[in-house]
């Protein structure tokens, strides 16, 4: 099988999390620039097997918002960079609280919380759309 991979999409950080080849577990991966993204996926795609990119999407936030507005121009330069994969967008609501109180309870410093902050919640976000009736029928 293929991994799956996630992205918390930010203006200034973006978290990526994967799927081990089986498709079991998400783990956080690492936080990369806007700058950095595509040049990053590039690489781990010709390293890793990813066959899913699912990218988080606010959907409670207004269509106008400049994070609604940047993430579907990237979600419209992985379609035409990565033909091959499937690239989904998917509710991400929740995602960074959920991340912030597992990294919470897990006792991590708040320097420690804010840098992975991100990738944590591309894991949420991950394993979200894991267990989604959707991921199931595929």
């Amino acid at each position: 099988m293929s991994r799956l991979l996630a992205v918390d999409y930010g203006l200034k950080r973006i978290g990526i999390a994967v799927t081990d080849p089986s498709q079991i577990i998400a783990s956080p991966l690492v936080t990369v620039s806007p700058q950095e993204f595509i040049p990053f996926l590039k690489k781990y795609f010709e390293q890793e097997d990813v066959s899913t990119v699912v990218m988080g999407f606010p959907a409670d936030v207004d269509e106008n918002k400049d994070i609604v507005v940047e993430i579907k121009k990237v979600y419209q330069v992985l379609l035409d960079t990565f033909p091959g994969k499937k690239i989904e967008l998917y509710d991400e609501r929740y995602t960074s609280k959920i991340a912030f109180y597992a990294l919470r309870n897990f006792g991590k410093k708040i320097k420690t919380k804010k840098e992975n902050l991100d990738k944590m919640s591309a894991a949420v976000l991950l394993e979200s759309y894991m267990n989604s009736a959707k991921f199931r029928k595929n």
